[in-house]
């Protein structure tokens, strides 16, 4: 449980090193926490082709499985190295002698259109939140409306710290908790700069991820901000990557939670309150929430 004085910097909460082990040695963590191998291809961090083409994979006792079937190797090398391998095609072959074939899936990289942006409206100060590791945006203009339109749609998360930083903007005392497998972490906002007291908006979507899941699951539970758009991603992981050779991992290091125990871990998309898809659905529901 967490003590009264457990508030630290979320710079301290991250596992510090200077040695990255092998990759061999650190597959069955990784894969015990259900993230992902990451390869490295024209500098850009790909997932590999099984989250991507949304199979179940895992790893039991050094033995790899998917979808239930034992893997023997793909494209002739141990599955859990193949997969970090950005390849055109992936040839698996199963220990029963069933072979398949995937080919690597086209994918859109978010990294090509970020878009941080202020635009005042007539009954509200829009934010377009793409990225907070990029968020520098002065945030005076915000105090010229009563109502804050936040758009984290496009956002797939990113900093932890950075996030933070920009929701302390809008929340005072207690943000959430982060945990590993010791103990919980209460995060504290601390920020001179406050503009919570206004009606605040928040749109959502199936892209909407991370850290930007706990951005709109914090002003929702202390702000009560009204949430808009679709169902999240649900991916309540902090992570660190590490550069291993020509690969990166991706270690998971906290998970989020908004209760000090295991009934306040987060394991689940967030559910709007209102359910709106294409653009004129969003805004004749922004209109409603806003006169109402």
């Amino acid at each position: 449980m967490t003590k009264s004085n457990d508030i630290i910097r979320i710079q301290e909460l991250y596992h510090k090193t200077k040695c990255v082990r092998s990759i061999n040695s650190v597959e069955e963590f990784v894969f015990s926490q259900n993230d992902k191998y990451l390869d490295a291809f024209d500098s850009i961090p790909v997932f590999n082709p099984l989250s991507l083409l949304g199979k179940v994979y895992r790893m039991d006792k050094g033995h790899f499985f998917i979808d239930n079937k034992e893997v023997k190797d793909i494209n002739g090398e141990k599955p859990w190295i193949a997969i970090t391998k950005r390849k055109s095609t992936y040839n698996i072959n199963y220990i029963d002698g069933i072979r398949e074939k995937l080919q690597y899936p086209q994918i859109e990289f978010r990294e090509n259109g970020i878009n941080n942006s202020i635009t005042q409206k007539e009954k509200c100060i829009y934010m377009r939140v793409d990225d907070f590791s990029s968020w520098e945006r002065d945030l005076n203009p915000v105090k010229s409306k009563n109502a804050l339109l936040i758009d984290l749609r496009n956002n797939q998360g990113g900093n932890v710290e950075k996030m933070i930083d920009f929701v302390s903007s809008f929340v005072q005392g207690e943000i959430f908790f982060l945990r590993n497998k010791q103990r919980y972490y209460r995060v504290i906002a601390n920020k001179s700069d406050y503009y919570g007291e206004k009606q605040i908006i928040v749109l959502v979507g199936q892209r909407t991820s991370s850290s930007a899941e706990f951005c709109a699951d914090v002003l929702r539970r202390k702000q009560k901000c009204c949430i808009i758009g679709d169902k999240t991603n649900g991916k309540w992981v902090a992570q660190t990557v590490f550069k291993s050779e020509n690969l990166y991992v991706k270690i998971p290091q906290f998970c989020y939670a908004f209760l000090p125990d295991e009934s306040g871990i987060r394991r689940d998309g967030i559910i709007p309150d209102f359910y709106a898809k294409t653009e004129s659905e969003i805004r004749t529901k922004v209109e409603e929430v806003l006169n109402s």
